[in-house]
């Protein structure tokens, strides 16, 4: 199971959108720790934006062969070169007693940035400015430090039941 590219996913409209979305950002989390240096970024809940869901849910069906179920979970991320915004090495696995996600997305928003580049087991996948790249949520992948500018990504989930 490999990361898949869709190239020019979504329309710049719908780039333009999430642009122009008035946000707080808050600083995003792991465990509930405020500070730390494996994620530097700030986060943006997009779970419960119908537009958001109309437009990227259907990107899943790309990957095919997955199981999954109609759960389906999205952030705005911003990874910034004044935090040295990076996320370290990690898997997107989360779990309940009924399903897991299985199936992670990420929509390249921005482009005016260097540094950032997603990397997913090893290799740096080039996308551009509404690519998409989805893969299987317990692959390892990491964001490596932004340089200069911001990076803005989505990030969206679709669980399913548990791996057999």
């Amino acid at each position: 199971m490999r990361p898949l590219v869709v190239h020019n996913a979504v329309p710049q409209s719908f780039l333009d959108h999430l642009i122009e979305i008035p946000i707080e950002w808050k600083r995003a989390q792991i465990n509930n720790e405020a500070v730390s240096t494996v994620r530097r970024c700030w986060a943006e809940s997009m779970s419960s934006h119908s537009l958001v869901e109309a437009v990227v849910k259907p990107l899943f069906e790309y990957y095919e062969n997955v199981e999954t179920n109609n759960k389906f979970e999205s952030q705005l991320i911003l990874y910034r070169e004044e935090d040295a915004g990076n996320y370290d090495l990690h898997q997107d696995v989360f779990y309940s007693q009924d399903d897991v996600r299985k199936l992670s997305m990420s929509i390249l928003i921005t482009d005016d940035f260097t540094g950032g580049e997603l990397e997913i087991m090893g290799e740096v996948m080039e996308i551009q400015k509404g690519d998409a790249v989805i893969f299987p949520s317990f692959l390892p992948h990491s964001v490596a430090p932004v340089k200069t500018g911001s990076r803005l990504s989505l990030v969206s989930w679709l669980y399913g039941p548990h791996w057999k």
